[in-house]
């Protein structure tokens, strides 16, 4: 499997590649047209991505023109508010930047399965939103699926996988 390991930052390259270097072949890109180079020329399966790295309406571009592509979104200081606009984008994960090595490795053979990754916080934060409900609309099934429908596609695949 080929990984894309993405940053300016180049200790956190290496920390990822070191982490990475046993199960994964890596490849490196540290400015965003790197990036599009290589996705050109190299099957890439699983694209780590420094979220200083690009700025919003960069990432959007991107994520567009990348969309069999699966992004993992690692942040200095990630928020669970920007982890929910991340996963509304397309992203397949959000972590740390300095998420362990084991667990780095444990979350992209997760999101290569098809499942998406987020830290404890965020997940935590999505299950507290999902249920902050009051008991009289709770009874209302139509309070329901209108709540379900006003989530995005990534939404409610992470709802479902919280379900199950």
């Amino acid at each position: 499997m080929n990984t894309l390991l993405c940053s300016r930052n180049e200790s956190v390259l290496r920390r990822w590649h070191e982490a990475l270097k046993d199960n994964y072949k890596t490849y490196e890109a540290t400015t965003p047209d790197h990036i599009y180079k290589l996705l050109t020329k190299i099957t890439i399966d699983l694209v780590f991505l420094h979220r200083p790295m690009m700025n919003d309406s960069q990432l959007k571009e991107l994520l567009g023109s990348a969309r069999e592509k699966k992004i993992f979104i690692l942040a200095d200081r990630p928020s669970n508010q920007e982890g929910i606009a991340i996963l509304r984008l397309g992203c397949i994960g959000y972590s740390n930047t300095y998420i362990s090595g084991p667990r780095l490795n444990l979350a992209a053979q997760t999101v290569l399965s098809g499942l998406v990754w987020t830290g404890t916080s965020l997940m935590q934060h999505l299950l507290d939103g999902a249920s902050q409900e009051n008991p009289e609309e709770s009874r209302n099934g139509e309070e329901n699926r209108n709540f379900l429908e006003k989530l995005s596609r990534r939404e409610h695949q992470v709802a479902s996988l919280v379900a199950e």
